[in-house]
């Protein structure tokens, strides 16, 4: 109690502080006193309505979370909120603990408006809240739209919301609940144009399309996509020849993200270590990405040029936001000097969750590669290997490195747990080469 008598003694010298007034709430709020925290709430609420607009904002709904915690004031809650949403109707909060009031009072026609409205409102940046108010994140709107869907008679929306949800980096609160509501309800994981889609390509393009991918590679490829860390961002890759593995691992996307094909082509002047072949001409790639491309080519760009040069670190700066890569791979100059460059590129451009893939990593032609691996181990790299096979490294973020440990020991293919410049993998596929 000290502090909060501090406190209401700095009140009483600035008495209109709602900042103040907000400080002494929350005391009163944790201690369990919600009579005298909404008195608090309610006076910063009318005392920073024109100067402390995050503060009115919340204690209007941390007042709401008073008189729902006494019980039998449901008209005084929901009021607050929507005096909360008349105040600042673009943010999200108030809509989603609207439409979870409505949920516990089963008007869930109500409560699926209330999440939708929130959904359409949201706001792409604002400012975060000086108190919590029970908002775990944005995916709690959807969260609350998928449940209400399913009582309105929405079920398939209601699935997919749930399918989407899943993919997102969320809590294990919520992720769990999901999963619950979805084995219970009978729901799929997988809609049938994403369960299909993969396997469109495997039996059409990647029988069709010209290249050096390992027949085998695809399943534990299909083992990464399912991993819920690894949903989100495009494709990139460097030296994508004709496409084969670029276009396969365009189909493990979920939606057409921004992709891009980096290669020299015909430019084989620039081809130092004749690892590559004028028949890699941009517009034969062009015409098996509109041929094959699970998306039809949307959002799939080209940038043609050696990796290690100055021009075409520029482009890939004016196009690939940072972080924004789910899979990059790495199958261009395979010297040393062109290896160390593009790890550090992937590295750059990869997303947290996502995966690169180091081609050429046991051929005997291209010791570079191997050469310039090493180099990029011994410094302080933020990507780690984490499984070796096909023909292919496959590294990670080192935070998820044991995650995708565990994932790779699951392939049908992992053979032997080895450990290579520190760092533990999975033999995924003995392979024979020559």
């Amino acid at each position: 109690m000290q502090k909060i008598t501090d406190l209401i003694i700095e009140l009483s010298k600035d008495p209109f502080n709602p900042w103040l007034s907000t400080r002494i709430a929350e005391e009163y709020y944790y201690m369990g006193q919600t009579a005298s925290a909404v008195s608090f709430y309610l006076r910063t609420a009318e005392y920073g309505y024109y100067t402390h607009g995050e503060h009115v904002y919340a204690s209007l709904l941390k007042a709401a979370k008073c008189f729902e915690n006494q019980m039998g004031r449901e008209h005084t809650v929901r009021n607050l909120m929507e005096k909360a949403i008349a105040y600042s109707p673009k943010r999200p909060e108030a809509w989603f603990l609207l439409s979870r009031w409505y949920e516990r009072n089963q008007k869930w026609q109500e409560s699926y408006t209330a999440a939708e409205v929130g959904i359409q409102n949201l706001p792409s940046i604002f400012f975060p809240l000086p108190i919590d108010v029970e908002y775990a994140g944005d995916f709690v709107l959807p969260f609350q739209k998928g449940v209400a869907a399913w009582w309105v008679g929405r079920q398939d929306e209601s699935e997919q919301i749930f399918r989407d949800l899943l993919k997102q980096n969320l809590p294990d609160v919520y992720r769990n609940a999901i999963k619950a509501n979805m084995d219970r309800l009978n729901m799929s994981y997988e809609s049938p144009a994403e369960s299909n889609r993969y396997d469109d390509f495997l039996s059409a393009g990647f029988k069709s399309v010209p290249g050096w991918v390992l027949p085998d590679l695809p399943e534990f490829l299909r083992l990464l996509k399912d991993v819920p860390w690894n949903q989100q961002g495009g494709v990139a890759e460097i030296g994508v020849y004709m496409g084969r593995f670029f276009l396969l691992l365009r189909a493990l996307l979920d939606k057409p993200e921004p992709s891009y094909g980096i290669d020299i082509f015909e430019d084989q002047s620039l081809n130092l270590d004749f690892s590559g072949t004028d028949k890699a001409r941009q517009e034969v790639f062009a015409n098996y990405v509109h041929l094959y491309d699970s998306f039809k080519g949307e959002n799939v760009n080209v940038i043609k040029g050696d990796s290690t040069s100055s021009a075409t670190q520029a482009l890939l700066s004016q196009n690939i936001r940072e972080g924004s890569i789910r899979y990059f791979s790495i199958d261009g100059g395979h010297t040393k000097i062109h290896t160390l460059n593009d790890l550090k590129l992937a590295e750059k451009y990869v997303a947290d969750g996502g995966v690169v893939i180091l081609d050429d990593i046991l051929h005997p032609h291209w010791l570079g590669v191997m050469d310039g691996l090493v180099e990029y181990l011994s410094g302080h790299p933020t990507l780690v290997p984490f499984a070796v096979g096909h023909n292919k490294l496959f590294l990670c973020k080192y935070s998820y490195h044991q995650k995708y440990l565990d994932t790779a020991s699951k392939s049908k293919s992992a053979t032997k747990l080895i450990e290579f410049m520190g760092h533990k993998l999975w033999v995924v596929q003995w392979v024979n080469i020559g």
